[in-house]
């Protein structure tokens, strides 16, 4: 009998222990709700290259004596939802009628038509009607507004125009397609700067990205098959088409050679051999379209 009082005592003294002294330590919730992650900015740069270069339709900008830069901009920043900021520093300092460059009249001797394109060639549009040769840079979160002087200075290792040899190889060995002939020529390389990221994207997909922000010809030899399609990563603001092309075909064990105003994707091996064709097919005298006159390429977005 006494073993039974006992047996029954120790049964119940859970039960007891909670109602003297509560439910005891309260056990963490395994579904409690955690703190909620800080944002991305809205304004990535990804979202931000989105925007830039998708096709739009952009109404006329009327001929008017007091629409200035910053009107144009302003509305630009409000219909596409990016932040657009004027550089001051470089376009007062390249402006001699002291620094009203982004102040002056831009559309007072004609309209900007209305027309089909993306913001970034709308934006090059805008930029090309200013006294000063004016451009835009993407940063992480927004566009500058500035020279296309100071953006080369950023972008571009030599400024300096460059001898080519007439039967020695293009300078650094690269994309070469220059030269040759028997003469030495001096000339200057107009290359629009390029934007992209890609995170283990194909080759492909990526060079057709490029080619349309750019008035070059961008071909992938149809020869290369699953080489075309090899995933690449680069995260490219602000770079030279042609150094860009160098290292994304880089990651894919392919070269770019340049052929005047189109850039040709192929092996390593096939650029070498049509490089060296075309420089053997090309004349003694300099080349140029008939009745033409030097063009400006019209730098980042092209016109």
């Amino acid at each position: 009998m006494r073993r039974l009082t006992v047996t029954v005592f120790l049964v119940a003294l859970p039960a007891l222990l909670l109602l003297v002294g509560g439910a005891g330590p309260k056990a963490p919730a395994r579904d409690e709700a955690k703190a909620p992650a800080a944002r991305a900015p809205a304004n990535t740069t990804a979202a931000l290259l989105a925007k830039l270069y998708k096709r739009a339709k952009f109404a006329e900008v009327p001929k008017n004596e007091k629409t200035t830069l910053r009107d144009v901009l302003a509305k630009l920043s409000k219909d596409h939802a990016v932040s657009l900021e004027i550089n001051e520093r470089t376009l007062g300092a390249a402006d001699d009628a002291g620094g009203t460059a982004s102040r002056g009249p831009i559309v007072a001797r004609s309209a900007i038509p209305a027309r089909e394109t993306t913001l970034a060639r709308r934006l090059q549009q805008v930029l090309d009607r200013l006294p000063v040769p004016a451009t835009f840079a993407v940063r992480s979160d927004h566009v500058e507004i500035t020279t296309k002087a100071a953006l080369s200075a950023q972008a571009l290792l030599d400024q300096n125009l460059t001898p080519l040899a007439p039967s020695g190889p293009a300078p650094g060995g690269g994309l070469g397609g220059l030269g040759g002939g028997g003469v030495e020529l001096l000339q200057e390389l107009p290359m629009p700067l390029v934007n992209v990221l890609a995170e283990r994207r194909p080759l492909e997909e990526v060079v057709s990205e490029l080619a349309d922000q750019v008035d070059f010809n961008l071909t992938i030899d149809p020869r290369l098959g699953e080489k075309a399609r090899t995933s690449v990563t680069a995260r490219l603001l602000n770079a030279p088409l042609d150094s860009a092309l160098l290292v994304l075909t880089e990651m894919a064990d392919l070269r770019a050679v340049r052929l005047d105003n189109l850039f040709y994707i192929t092996t390593p091996e096939k650029s070498a051999k049509l490089l060296a064709e075309w420089r053997k097919s090309q004349p003694a005298a300099k080349r140029s379209i008939p009745g033409s006159i030097a063009i400006d390429d019209g730098g980042p977005g092209g016109t």
